[in-house]
């Protein structure tokens, strides 16, 4: 394959221009670190509700978030209808004398994702940042302009195809978790030593939210998002940081031994028990305290949250929101549940949710492995495509 080795500035530029979204209109299209690893995508969101300045992209670019650079974020911008803006923890790349579609496959390799994690500027593991020199000047194979556009083909074509396998196993994930959702439903749709309550009666306070508008910083209080909560004991030594004057001003935020955080905005209902290990920590905008009365079993209303039951309730009390579901705390407080008389039932209820969760979890895992395999297939592809270890020409991926 005829290469050249270039610094990746050569190629592509850096877009620096930066604006306040509520200068281009109501609605923007926004690229965020939270909502990439949430949804794969950016949303639109109020720009009113952007509370700080933002990329203004124009579309095809290529964003590279600085941020922990080894989880190789990596996301090509689409043109679209409405203004786009991306946060400044991207590198956002415009490309001049390459294709798009091959500088995206071209920093989505392993060899960019292991350069610029050589080069993070943190010492700590949970706050590693490269900076936009260490993307712009990466030393880069680029080939002809029919040769890039050969590899962004066939990967088009080879990437789609284990896209589709992800895709089925996420599918399979989907229907596992349906039929867990509706077996803890029916573990409290039964009426013996039952009654039926509001969730306000079971808490000290009504729930909160938490930092609207987060800056990180390496040295401060651990930050809680959305995504941290599907497993919040295993992040917890990798979570962001916000300054500690910040997590001050929402004090009534800051995480206690047993608190149950909520998601509230965009994904509602993934819930997590607060363990010693995050305690002092505060949470995001997204995600909400619950405290809960002595007597009430927060493991009991962490599994309640799960269900169908309080899934149709956020549903139903965010059906009008037209940029992303944002449940509110007073909707939040009167949601109607079936919780027991005493705590004896609750305790059993709570082994029998225990039991429910587990053999879900079992059922889970085998999925969860395919999942990781095809996601390393993914990029050892990529990486063979766009280094010339593999001719396209004549290779197949073997699925």
């Amino acid at each position: 394959m005829s290469k050249n080795l270039v610094p990746l500035w050569s190629v592509a530029s850096e877009v620096r221009k930066v604006v306040e979204p509520a200068s281009l209109g109501k609605e923007v299209f926004h690229y965020s670190i939270p909502s990439l690893d949430e949804i794969g995508d950016g949303r639109m969101e109020s720009s009113y509700d952007i509370k700080s300045a933002k990329l203004h992209l124009k579309g095809d670019e290529i964003l590279v978030s600085k941020l922990n650079p080894r989880k190789s974020r990596v996301f090509l911008a689409q043109k679209r209808d409405v203004p786009s803006v991306a946060s400044t923890e991207f590198v956002a790349l415009r490309p001049f004398k390459i294709e798009p579609k091959f500088l995206f496959y071209l920093l989505s390799s392993e060899m960019v994702r292991q350069t610029l994690d050589s080069r993070v500027q943190s010492v700590t593991r949970s706050h590693q940042r490269a900076s936009p020199a260490d993307v712009t000047r990466l030393q880069v194979y680029v080939p002809l302009i029919e040769e890039q556009r050969r590899i962004a083909d066939f990967l088009d074509v080879e990437i789609s195809k284990i896209d589709q396998l992800i895709e089925l196993r996420c599918s399979q994930l989907v229907v596992l978790r349906e039929r867990y959702e509706a077996r803890i439903d029916q573990l409290f749709s039964s009426t013996v030593n039952m009654r039926v309550t509001r969730l306000k009666r079971l808490l000290r306070a009504r729930p909160r939210y938490g930092v609207l508008v987060p800056q990180f910083t390496d040295d401060g209080v651990p930050f809680i998002r959305v995504n941290d909560l599907s497993d919040l004991e295993a992040r917890s030594k990798e979570l962001l940081c916000i300054p500690k004057a910040l997590s001050a001003q929402y004090r009534t935020t800051i995480v206690r031994e047993g608190d149950l955080l909520v998601s509230v905005v965009g994904t509602l209902g993934r819930a997590a028990i607060a363990s010693p290990s995050v305690v002092g920590a505060n949470v995001n905008r997204a995600i909400a305290i619950v405290r809960t009365k002595p007597g009430v079993e927060v493991e009991l209303l962490r599994q309640w949250m799960l269900s169908k039951s309080f899934t149709k309730q956020a549903l139903e009390a965010t059906a009008s929101d037209s940029a992303q579901r944002t449940l509110g705390m007073e909707d939040l407080s009167n949601f109607v549940l079936a919780w027991p008389i005493d705590t004896s039932t609750q305790r059993s209820m709570v082994l029998d949710a225990r039991r429910i969760e587990g053999d879900s979890r079992t059922m889970r895992e085998p999925v969860s492995r395919q999942l990781a395999l095809l996601a390393e297939r993914r990029q050892a592809l990529i990486t063979a495509a766009v280094t010339g270890q593999l001719d396209v020409t004549t290779a197949r991926s073997g699925l």
